[in-house]
């Protein structure tokens, strides 16, 4: 079974001109972690992408369930 960030640094990036790599705010790079993503890092290489997928749906059920919407260009 995959991690959460197995392949991650190597992952193409759309649209990414070859030999330039994105600013990543979690990675300093491939094999470290910034300071400020340690803890949330630890968290989320613990879950499979399954896990994680039924937390955000449950998330976004939740908020619906309470009435809270988001609309981003004009799409809810």
């Amino acid at each position: 079974m995959e991690g959460l960030f197995e392949g991650y640094a190597t992952r193409s990036v759309k649209g990414r001109k070859i030999g330039s790599a994105p600013w990543d705010e979690m990675f300093a790079d491939p094999s470290t972690v910034r300071a400020a993503y340690r803890e949330i890092h630890s968290a989320l290489a613990q879950m499979t992408q399954d896990e994680l997928r039924g937390r955000t749906d449950a998330l976004a059920s939740s908020y619906l369930a309470q009435g809270v919407t988001f609309d981003f260009a004009g799409e809810e």
